[in-house]
């Protein structure tokens, strides 16, 4: 194919370029250029994350092809660099305003940002919409965005203001007390208030570096040779025309894994590379490693495979694979069967049913591995790093001792980089070939290798008495697992023991069971199993109250926990047990913003529906395994501490929330603190970055250690370097099934995790019932947040949170046909997008918990739980059906609508 030269402007200098006519915008600016502050989210136009100004307008580079930009003027994210350390008002915008979470898709954000305000400098909401209706965030809600934007608006246009009503009506926040009282957080110097991200400068100037945009002299570039078919024999894998592609260095298969061709959190079941059999559509066979990206792919299409199918498993409700597990569990409380005889109780029975969703982070798996000092180093955004540690470990066949990691900035997690993907891949081709080797996989590839929330049966049966008193719970629980284990037995065991809710109940059964098929995999994913069962509970709840004529928040009132009561499965509460405050906080300030709406509708097929739920969840890990952190803390010299802690900063705030403690704990600013975290080699071990475990644990390391520092502080002199190391472990805790460990201790000594965070969530949402249309015009947000830390972090985090729940409820669904991914595109997996943007009333409520630094504990991942039912149950409200089966779609609700009686 013969060169073509093309000369434009990048970034306002003139540039002439010789490239093939294939070679896209995108290729161009990264490869070439070597600018990489934009970057490559789905190759496929869909994203947004690769947006740059073409003659002042966004366009998606990565489909752009370079021949077109000719004579063109095109901006980066790196044309805003002011050159005086200072910040172009956009980036401060985005930075001041908290709209800035994992990082990945800020550029894009900011030069988007830039087009329209170049253009219309006072932009409205809807403006807005319009302007970003194809660029995605996953982690933000895109609130704070909307509210940077205007910011933006008003830092580069003065003389053009928004009216505070303007603003406000997109998030006003409350903090209360645990009685409902509205409090300040004043006695703190570092806590409470609006701390910017840690690392905010440099992901809004777009100068953080992820792992894809990492170079290393010598760095060869690996491809994974993928299974065509699900589930098949493999007869034979011909590498030969592989090996002699020019470029090639090598093509490895399973002979070349001197250690455990397997890896897994829990089980090491998955293969490395497959040797006789594939089981699921992201199984690998070979990875062929190459001097270029390019070279890479075209041997990767030069091996040869030789596949017999098998019959495979993709149904995992049909009752002839029930034996085919990857876990069970039962469990039961009280005498069901007496409580079941009682008299004149509401017996309501559920059958839902819910589908795999993509994490759909930002950032598709990367990982940069490579040999130093004896070790291998892996760079990669994982949650993971002890644990992946382990793993690669245990596929070279070395010490732990002798493999690193090193965690590279998440363009977003929410789970989904928990498990290993190509990571043991990479090391292992560093390790044999001694050179720096990077993967990166197509969005393609990373939505049929990584793993998915679970799809759900749910066949629950609930009993009440004529009070609204919640006498017993019966469910019976199915998940899909795919072939492999990955996180699915932890996650089968945490749905059976919140299958209940926060609620009292007399007696109830409970029957959890994840089937193996050969399907896309399963894993953690935001909420780890609680979504599905909370949103069963919370529909059945919301149709006991309308039969009992009861306001839903009273039923949820005359049932939910307080200080003493015993969970379903067997713990005592004792402290910061908030889910009644919350349940209060909600209704009073659902009824104030649900009556002004109230009076514009029904709005011609347009009808209001108001919805809520409640909720608790875990924080930390738990289940029998250990909740532990360490921290180093040192002084470096007058006012400056290295604090060295063990934890992930995924976008949530990580890093910024553990020099806040560390600053308020020591007395000192945050700016005399630096962090160091996410390495094997500096850091203590810890276990992943789930289940709202950091803050409490990592955060409790931090301050323990600071208080030691002080201490030893006291006695030395004001220019010796002084540094103490501590290690924190929560309480033991059992998983559901260990009646051994359950008979070890006492009733009052019984704990299944940590703590617990509680919220309740209400929306106000309107149903086209000509269209099926839904739209959230409204979500309350009440959340027991122990103590608040950082209020702008808190409040990102439930609206991304609340964003996802959207998207579960109506919107989000991975599809697979006998194993077979049928969704191929990021625009393809029903993300809500900046115009699915509810306004949001955040109430905060203070209930500290005593094992939490400063009473803190952690709020990532709840808000996503109740947000489902809530939408579901307003839903009902507006038309009069219940979904039970998500995701609600405009189709579903339709058919539902023609079904009703």
């Amino acid at each position: 194919m013969s060169e073509l030269t093309i000369s434009f402007f990048l970034n306002g200098t003139a540039v002439s370029a010789r490239t093939d006519p294939s070679m896209t915008l995108l290729e161009y600016i990264r490869e070439v250029a070597g600018l990489k502050g934009t970057k490559k989210g789905c190759g496929s136009g869909h994203c947004g994350s690769c947006t740059v100004l073409v003659d002042g307008k966004p366009i998606r580079s990565c489909t752009k092809k370079l021949s077109t930009v000719a004579g063109k003027y095109v901006l980066t994210i790196e044309s805003l660099e002011q050159g005086n350390g200072c910040l172009h008002p956009i980036q401060s915008a985005f930075l001041e305003a908290g709209a800035v979470q994992c990082g990945f898709c800020t550029p894009s954000m900011v030069l988007t940002t830039k087009a329209l305000l170049d253009r219309n400098h006072h932009p409205s909401k809807a403006d807005i919409e319009n302007a970003f209706r194809h660029t995605y965030c996953r982690c933000t809600g895109y609130v704070k965005i909307i509210k940077a934007i205007l910011l933006a608006s008003r830092k580069l246009y003065p003389e053009q203001t928004y009216s505070a009503a303007e603003v406000a009506i997109l998030e006003q926040t409350e903090l209360l007390d645990e009685r409902g009282h509205v409090c300040s957080n004043t006695s703190f110097k570092n806590l409470g208030g609006t701390q910017q991200d840690w690392d905010g400068r440099e992901k809004v100037s777009g100068s953080l570096r992820f792992a894809d945009d990492l170079v290393m002299p010598g760095m060869a570039y690996a491809r994974p040779v993928f299974t065509s078919i699900p589930h098949a024999r493999i007869l034979s894998i011909d590498t030969t025309e592989a090996q002699g592609c020019e470029g090639v260095v090598a093509v490895l298969t399973a002979k070349d894994v001197p250690g455990i061709n397997g890896f897994g959190m829990v089980v090491t079941d998955q293969k490395v590379m497959c040797e006789s059999e594939v089981n699921f559509i992201g199984d690998v066979l070979a990875v062929v490693v190459a001097e270029t990206q390019e070279a890479a792919i075209r041997g990767a299409a030069a091996v040869h495979v030789d596949l017999e199918e098998l019959p495979g498993v993709y149904d995992f409700r049909d009752p002839a694979v029930s034996s085919s597990l990857i876990r069970e569990i039962s469990y039961e409380q009280g005498d069901l069967n007496q409580v079941k005889a009682e008299q004149d109780l509401l017996v309501l029975q559920g059958d839902f049913s819910t589908t795999w969703v993509e994490h759909a982070y930002m950032e598709p798996e990367s990982v940069l591995a490579y040999p130093q000092d004896g070790k291998v180093v892996v760079m990669t955004p994982t949650q993971a790093p002890f644990e992946l540690r382990k793993q690669i470990a245990g596929v070279l066949n070395l010490s732990p001792d002798f493999v690193r990691i090193i965690v590279t900035p998440l363009g977003g997690g929410f789970g989904g980089k928990g498990d290993a993907t190509v990571q043991p891949l990479a090391a292992l081709a560093a390790y044999l070939l001694k050179r720096p080797v990077k993967i990166t996989l197509s969005r393609e590839e990373s939505l049929s290798m990584s793993t998915k929330k679970h799809p759900y049966r749910l066949q629950y049966e609930i009993g009440l008495n004529s009070e609204g008193l919640l006498r017993y719970v019966d469910a019976d629980i199915l998940s899909d697992g795919g072939p492999y284990a990955n996180l699915s037995p932890r996650v089968i065991d945490q749905s059976c023991i919140f299958a209940v809710g926060p609620y009292r109940i007399a007696a109830g059964r409970v029957r959890g069971r994840c089937i193996r098929t050969n399907n896309v995999l399963s894993s953690a994913m935001r909420g780890f199993g609680i979504n599905q069962v909370s949103y069963a509970m919370e529909v059945l709840l919301d149709q006991a109250a309308h039969k009992l004529h009861l306001d839903p928040f009273v039923l949820r009132e005359r049932n939910a926990f307080t200080a003493g009561d015993k969970t379903f499965s067997g713990e005592i509460l004792y402290d910061s047990v908030g889910v009644l405050a919350t349940i209060k906080a909600c209704k009073e300030r659902l009824h104030s913003i649900a009556a002004p709406y109230r009076k514009s509708y029904p709005k011609g097929s347009k009808s209001l529906g108001v919805g809520m739920a409640t909720c608790f969840k875990n924080v930390g890990a738990g289940k029998g395994r250990v909740d532990n952190a360490g921290a180093t803390i040192t002084r470096t010299g007058e006012g400056a501490f290295l604090l060295e802690v063990s934890g992930v900063d995924m976008g949530q705030g990580f890093r910024t929330a553990m020099a806040q403690l560390a600053a308020e704990t020591l007395s000192v600013p945050m700016s005399a603190i630096s962090v160091v975290n996410g390495d094997t080699q500096r850091t203590s071990i810890h276990g992943s970055a789930v289940g709202e475990r950091q803050t409490l644990v990592s955060g409790m390391a931090v301050v323990k250690a600071c208080q030691l520092l002080q201490e030893k502080m006291s006695i030395a002199d004001a220019q010796e370097l002084v540094s103490v190391h501590y290690d924190h472990q929560a309480p033991r805790t059992f998983s559901l099934g260990d009646e051994e460990g359950r008979a070890s201790v006492s009733p009052e000594q019984y704990k299944n995790y940590p703590a617990y965070a509680y919220a309740t969530q209400a929306v106000v949402l309107e149903v086209d019932s000509h269209t099926g249309e839904v739209k959230v015009l409204e979500v309350i947000a009440a959340h027991d947040a122990g103590r608040v830390l950082n209020q702008t972090v808190l409040e990102g985090q439930i609206e991304g949170c609340c964003s996802m729940g959207i998207g579960y409820a109506l919107s989000e669904q991975f599809c697979v046909d006998q194993g077979r991914v049928q969704t191929k595109y990021y625009g393809q997996l029903g993300v809500p997008t900046i115009q699915q943007t509810p306004n949001y009333n955040i109430l905060l409520i203070e209930d500290p918990e005593p094992s939490g630094p400063y009473g803190a504990k952690g709020i990532s991942e709840v808000g996503t739980v109740p947000m489902t039912g809530a939408i579901i149950n307003a839903i009902a409200d507006a038309v009069g059906v219940y979904i039970t089966s998500l995701p609600a779609t405009p189709r579903a609700i339709l058919d539902a609508l023609r079904k009703s009686p």
